[in-house]
């Protein structure tokens, strides 16, 4: 009777260590799964890292990149704005300075004009003083022509 109960008892604790067993056995696997599935999740994270650090990479050199275009651009415009004003400014003294040649000129027509209006007076009494004189001398020959034909 006894060796039955022992065999009883050995068959007993050979069905709790084979569900010990089994237990670790499946704990094991369950820890086996969670290893891989965290290797799984540390391989997907360094991939997904190493591509949002590229994505940044070329972001920020795109961003570099029209940033410096931009600021050829501003670059150009304000040499355009300066070269501009500078041309303005050129233009303005410019046009100042032919503003006062032609007042300039003005002036000098105006003294030429009233030179010539006085010349052109100057001839007319000349003129008229030379008609005068020719009528004296004309008178004159006449009077001479005429007391010589009467003392003759």
């Amino acid at each position: 009777g006894d060796s039955v109960s022992e065999l009883g008892g050995l068959v007993e604790e050979q069905k709790e260590l084979a569900g010990r067993w089994k237990r670790e056995s499946e704990l094991g696997g369950l820890v086996e799964e969670q290893k891989e599935l965290a290797g799984r999740w540390k391989r997907e994270s360094e991939l997904l890292a190493s591509q949002f650090q590229e994505t940044t990479t070329r972001l920020q050199q795109q961003r570099q990149r029209e940033c410096d275009a931009l600021q050829e651009e501003v670059d150009t415009l304000e040499k355009k704005l300066a070269d501009s004003q500078a041309q303005c400014i050129r233009h303005g003294a410019v046009h100042r300075e032919m503003q006062q040649l032609l007042r300039e000129t003005d002036q000098r027509a105006i003294v030429s004009q009233k030179q010539v209006l006085a010349l052109l007076a100057r001839q007319k009494n000349l003129l008229e003083e030379r008609k005068s004189l020719c009528y004296q001398l004309d008178q004159h020959v006449l009077e001479h022509k005429c007391h010589e034909s009467l003392s003759s």
